[in-house]
């Protein structure tokens, strides 16, 4: 067993969110998904001289071993990165800062993770491929939510728009798309399991379910030829119509359709959900940074506390 490791080191990732496509993604069609760097998580390790390995988080503090369950994934993919990598386990303090909020459908769990395994690979100064990475989030993201597509392990450590489809490789998207995206908070938060198992549950009980997630994977494709070709009204479009096949899914809620009317009324493109559902967020599709702010202001008015801002044009000038 190995003992080399560092007195410190750090990791970090983003949040994301589905442009389009959510639910279909999880059976086999495409989706859109944008990573948001502003909106990032760090994970702090400290070597310990002695002690159990501790977590700090802002909802627990403790000994790793006694973490609530919605920390098991945490638990889980720490000691098995241990267990592959032939380290024996040493005193640390693990510390997760994350300015992504929980259970919004902005990729929190994926992130935590991510930034988890990048830590521990700088602490024991290990190679990380990127496969490598990728497949510790997945088993992460698997205890945190069960059926998953893998979407969100791909995109919170991303720096482009991502065309993603399981057992295809990802594809980045060159967007040209002016405008801006506002990603708004609902309060609530959702439920990626239950949303997850409740249409799985519709595609067994009711036959139009599958036309539904066709339906969704056709608007995706569209929606990449409108970033590409910075159609941003089309865009707006498909995005409301992504909405509808979302409410027929059963995903959506009088909260969240309730939001989505306020920001078209206020000068919205398109609105719809993003995420599993069942709570979350919104996102508004903004032809300029004024009307933005203007549906910003609106859905403040509804009681919104927390929303994010999301240039497009930040993508055009990086490098893929």
């Amino acid at each position: 067993m190995n003992q080399r490791h560092l007195t410190s080191a750090s990791g970090s990732a983003h949040g994301k969110i589905i442009l389009m496509g959510e639910h279909a993604v999880v059976h086999g069609t495409a989706a859109i998904a944008l990573p948001i760097p502003s909106i990032s998580v760090t994970v702090d390790i400290f070597a310990k001289h002695q002690g159990p390995t501790e977590l700090e988080c802002s909802y627990y503090q403790g000994p790793l071993k006694q973490a609530p369950e919605n920390l098991r994934n945490i638990q889980e993919v720490y000691h098995q990165v241990l267990q592959e990598w032939r380290f024996c386990e040493v005193p640390v303090k693990l510390r997760i800062k994350s300015h992504i909020p929980h259970e919004r459908g902005m990729g929190s769990s994926a992130a935590v993770v991510t930034a988890l395994v990048r830590a521990l690979a700088t602490f024991y100064q290990q190679e990380l491929p990127m496969t490598e990475l990728h497949r510790y989030v997945n088993i992460g993201e698997k205890i945190a939510h069960g059926k998953t597509s893998g979407l969100d392990t791909i995109v919170t450590s991303s720096s482009q728009p991502v065309l993603f489809q399981r057992a295809e490789v990802p594809k980045s998207i060159h967007s040209q798309l002016d405008g801006c995206l506002l990603i708004a908070d609902s309060g609530h938060t959702g439920n990626t399991r239950l949303a997850v198992e409740s249409v799985c549950q519709r595609l067994k009980d009711t036959p139009d379910t599958q036309s539904y997630l066709s339906q969704i994977h056709d608007l995706v494709q569209d929606a990449v030829s409108a970033l590409k070709d910075n159609q941003v009204e089309t865009l707006g479009q498909l995005m409301n119509r992504n909405q509808e096949f979302l409410q027929k899914l059963g995903v959506s809620t009088p909260q969240l359709d309730h939001l989505i009317q306020v920001a078209r009324h206020a000068g919205a493109l398109g609105a719809k959900l993003t995420g599993a559902g069942l709570g979350g967020c919104i996102i508004a599709l903004c032809p300029n940074q004024e009307i933005a702010r203007h549906i910003q202001q609106a859905l403040e008015a509804e009681g919104l506390q927390q929303s994010w801002f999301l240039n497009f044009n930040r993508y055009q000038s990086m490098e893929v």
